[in-house]
């Protein structure tokens, strides 16, 4: 079992290969694409990237003559091993601070974030203070090649833009010899409560060694997605999200429900007008949004969470009349009690 441990810069750092540990006063910083090890810094003679946080390939022989390697084909940790890990680096860890997570990506993601960044990130004028630090684990979910990794916002609300208040284990199931799944349930920093569940495969990688390189398995992470835990409920509470929201919403429309769907609207929207609902109810019956009252069906076509306190679903409708159009509903969670309301909705042409 290979697995890295520690922090950024000039910190001990645990290794852990086999059943040897060492803490070494190092400045490792990067992690490599190739054997997923945090490489040493350039006067060591590797390829390295003068910026932190970034991804890059070493040349190999990061292990020296004498340390323990694995026996030919020996598999990695198990996936529920890795499954707890992954929970607990982002329970623990700030949203900044998510790097030691990309040993756990497929080597497609890498590859991917690789060809369009390229494989380092440097920049000789700037300094500690004002260089600004790049969340590559982030950047490489959000740039996944499509089928490569499922992944929806509500794993990004609830795990990536900020660490969740609670996280606990559910249930698990082999789904085949080469795929594993975790349930989740979680609580966000705010208070939405949700299931997440993370997809595992078991794949073939490269692993350097000292004067060659071997092949193993490991287990790797393909999917991270999640669901609410309660269905859309005519109230606003922060344990629900964005997407109950909306929903709610809808339901609210197509009973022709005033009241309710002006309850939903945030009050930067209701200021708009004037907080009267009968200017609203006006708006409403335009051409532009009266398809949306007693319309026959609805579907939330995609939710893109644009931050941690912004979010954009795009809404398919079927009108009375038969008809079909689509709207944007654009969420925002308001303060002091972080529940989510409608701030906008467009007509999408």
């Amino acid at each position: 079992m290979r697995s890295i441990h520690g922090r950024w810069g000039g910190v001990s750092t645990e290794v852990v290969v086999g059943q040897w540990v060492t803490r070494s006063k190092t400045n490792w910083k990067s992690t490599c694409v190739s054997c997923r090890w945090r490489c040493p810094p350039p006067d060591s003679g590797y390829q390295y990237s003068g910026r932190t946080r970034s991804i890059v390939r070493c040349k190999g022989e990061h292990e020296e003559p004498g340390m323990p390697r694995h026996e030919e084909g020996e598999a990695g940790p198990s996936p529920g091993a890795v499954g707890q890990e992954i929970m607990r680096l982002l329970t623990e860890q700030q949203s900044t601070d998510q790097d030691a997570l990309i040993q756990y990506l497929p080597d497609a993601l890498i590859d991917a974030y690789i060809s369009r960044y390229g494989d380092t990130n440097t920049t000789t004028d700037s300094t500690d203070e004002d260089e600004e630090d790049i969340n590559v684990f982030q950047t490489c979910l959000a740039n996944a090649p499509s089928g490569e990794f499922q992944i929806n916002s509500y794993s990004w609300r609830g795990l990536l833009f900020a660490p969740p208040m609670r996280c606990d284990l559910i249930s698990t199931l082999q789904i085949s010899e080469g795929r594993f799944m975790q349930r989740y349930f979680l609580v966000s920093q705010h208070g939405e409560e949700m299931i997440i569940c993370l997809d595992f495969r078991l794949e073939e990688t490269l692993k350097s060694q000292y004067r060659g390189i071997q092949v193993e398995t490991n287990w790797f992470l393909h999917g991270m997605s999640g669901e609410p835990v309660h269905t859309y409920e005519s109230i606003l509470d922060n344990t629900i999200g964005p997407e109950c929201v909306v929903e709610a919403q809808l339901n609210a429309l197509k009973e022709e429900n005033i009241e309710e769907v002006f309850m939903f609207a945030s009050p930067r929207n209701k200021k708009i007008f004037d907080n009267d609902i009968t200017q609203f109810e006006a708006m409403l019956r335009t051409s532009a949004y009266h398809s949306l009252l007693r319309h026959r069906e609805s579907k939330i076509l995609k939710s893109v969470q644009v931050s941690a306190r912004k979010s954009i679903l795009v809404v398919g409708i079927v009108a009375a009349d038969g008809t079909k159009n689509a709207h944007v509903w654009v969420c925002t969670l308001q303060k002091p009690n972080n529940v989510w309301m409608v701030d906008a909705v467009n007509y999408l042409n």
